[in-house]
């Protein structure tokens, strides 16, 4: 379980990324793809604290002590680690976006 829920918390910060970056694409605006790898960190950031909060609480009822120093290490660098990760991956979804559009605007504009 433990797997499919961090799986979970990849694909629907990937996917939100995703969305906000296609609905700046209907629109041609640039101002709002910037949205997309803030949308995918926020996304990512929210579930993994939601995440590593339930399994704190999980290991705390299981030994009847709350989690060790490590495990609140562990929880922090997966948490943002992942956030920058997550923000990068975003930045270069949408540099790569911003650099398709270009070429395609330069190509329409010499066969013009």
């Amino acid at each position: 379980m433990f797997l499919v829920e961090l799986a979970l918390i990849l694909v629907v910060a990937q996917v939100l990324g995703l969305a906000v970056l296609y609905w700046a694409s209907k629109r041609a605006s640039r101002a709002r793809a910037v949205l997309a790898p803030f949308t995918a960190a926020a996304a990512y950031l929210s579930g993994s604290w939601v995440f590593w909060s339930a399994e704190a609480h999980r290991v705390a009822t299981a030994t009847g002590r709350p989690p060790c120093g490590a495990f609140g290490a562990v929880s922090a660098f997966a948490t943002l680690g992942g956030t920058l990760a997550e923000f990068v991956m975003g930045c270069l979804v949408v540099g790569g976006w911003l650099l398709i559009r270009a070429r395609s605007r330069r190509q329409r504009a010499t066969f013009a």
